[in-house]
């Protein structure tokens, strides 16, 4: 009986110490990771992250200005921060965007990003990948949400063809994905993608894939035609949790 009691002991403790999120370093044998973003230290490490700045337009089509004061790190988060300006001005919000577009960007991978989303009518999250040369499209959506719709995740490809731009996006419905941490990851292959939320496959595509080396970028928007303005209903501030942003590889020795 002690030695049952022994072995349930030792199960319980290994489990307290298993790290955060869906997936400790290395559990994936077939990928090898390549970059990653723990947000440890106490700032944003300026040689893995580019700020966004109210110098630069709004690509997203929001309504706010991007501020390198609404981004920061804390308690082994990332912190991404939406608010209304008290001030009037072009912009009547203000939030904040990172990329690795100067630092990292590469072909064919898993990314994995575990996060909790703001969620309150007019915000829009997201965590996509560009073109390091600029060109645009192609564009792969990580994940989106309409703040007003917190259950909802959005996943995206978009491409262009001699007919012009085209898309294909699916949604997955479930829990309130404001209320808690949630993994999000991309397995990008050739002729591939796949779309994971908290280690379930959601999207798979299979033609109109990106053959090009591709950056990161993890932003919240304000407003625009997709999410619409804020209304009595908005509460801010809100806050974008980023526990960390892993990127792999297939190993050499891995399937």
């Amino acid at each position: 009986m002690r030695f049952w009691l022994f072995i349930l002991v030792l199960l319980w403790v290994s489990l307290l110490a298993w790290p955060r999120g869906e997936s400790a370093r290395g559990k994936h044998p077939s990928w090898a990771l390549v970059w990653n973003d723990e947000f440890e230290g106490r700032r944003l490490d300026s040689q893995k992250w580019t700020v966004g700045n109210n110098s630069e337009p709004n690509y997203d089509g929001g309504i706010n200005i991007y501020a390198p004061q609404d981004v920061g790190v804390a308690n082994g988060d990332l912190v991404i921060r939406s608010h209304r300006l008290a001030t009037a001005g072009k912009a009547a919000y203000s939030s904040g965007r990172v990329s690795t577009r100067n630092s990292f960007s590469f072909l064919y991978g898993r990314v994995e990003i575990r996060a909790r989303l703001p969620g309150t009518k007019g915000v829009w999250p997201a965590m996509w990948m560009l073109r390091r040369d600029g060109v645009w499209p192609p564009e792969i959506d990580i994940m989106e949400m309409l703040g007003d719709n917190p259950h909802k995740i959005y996943m995206t490809n978009h491409w262009r063809t001699h007919h012009g731009l085209r898309q294909d996006q699916d949604s997955f419905s479930g829990p309130d994905f404001s209320a808690g941490f949630h993994v999000f990851a991309l397995e990008w292959e050739p002729g591939s993608i796949r779309w994971l939320i908290d280690g379930v496959e959601r999207k798979v595509m299979t033609e109109h894939v990106s053959d090009r080396a591709m950056y990161l970028i993890i932003n919240t928007s304000v407003g625009g035609d997709w999410p619409g303005a804020p209304d009595k209903r908005t509460v801010f501030p809100q806050q974008f949790y980023v526990d960390y942003v892993r990127v792999y590889q297939r190993s050499k020795t891995g399937g």
